[in-house]
């Protein structure tokens, strides 16, 4: 019930209060789960995973923990303050409940957030070596053309340009299969990269 009405609040825009007991319900699930966000800080995918394992919760209590930490993470970002933490540890808890499609947004969100940053190796790291498998793993095709184009803007500002037009030209081909917004999306990405290259965009 707490989750449900800070969520209301937040889609009615009363933020301070949504803050407020979003981390009410966070930290009552994290207590039900026995652990802190200073366990979770820093801590492996697979030391959760066997944690989670070893205490065999409820599945919809992480479920819930993740869909709580994303909210928290929009909220955060509403007022300008990068959420970049908390999106990782709903990516984390997402995963653990093979909530795919979740994780793979927020994982996604996260590298944005990485990205906004300026830490483009770590975004890189995040949608080449934990995103775009995922998204292979669990088959989610309709979303990896945009994960990909977005990687490949993530290359370009790491300078790998040589990278950055493979995985363009990888999808390519598939382009008169797209949707309009799949194909705005793509050709949007390309403008970018060629923007980065000529040094328009920093």
């Amino acid at each position: 019930m707490d989750y449900n009405t800070a969520v209301a609040l937040w889609r009615v825009h009363e933020d301070k209060a949504a803050e407020a007991l979003i981390e009410k319900v966070i930290n009552e699930h994290l207590k039900l789960l026995q652990i802190s966000e200073q366990w979770i800080h820093g801590r492996s995918l697979n030391s959760v995973v066997n944690h989670l394992s070893e205490l065999s919760p409820d599945i919809t209590l992480v479920t819930h923990l993740a869909n709580a930490y994303e909210v928290k993470s929009i909220l955060l970002k509403r007022r300008r303050v990068n959420p970049q933490l908390y999106r990782l540890y709903a990516w984390k808890f997402f995963v653990c409940t093979q909530s795919f499609s979740s994780a793979v947004r927020t994982g996604l969100d996260a590298a944005q957030d990485m990205m906004d940053l300026r830490d483009f190796h770590a975004a890189r790291t995040m949608v080449g070596g934990n995103i775009i498998p995922l998204i292979k793993q669990a088959h989610l095709l309709g979303e990896l053309s945009s994960a990909r184009s977005f990687y490949a803007v993530i290359l370009a500002y790491c300078r790998d340009f040589e990278a950055a037009d493979r995985e363009m030209a990888s999808i390519a081909p598939f382009r008169a299969g797209f949707t309009d917004a799949q194909r705005d999306e793509f050709d949007s990405q390309l403008r970018l990269i060629e923007d980065i290259r000529a040094g328009r965009v920093r």
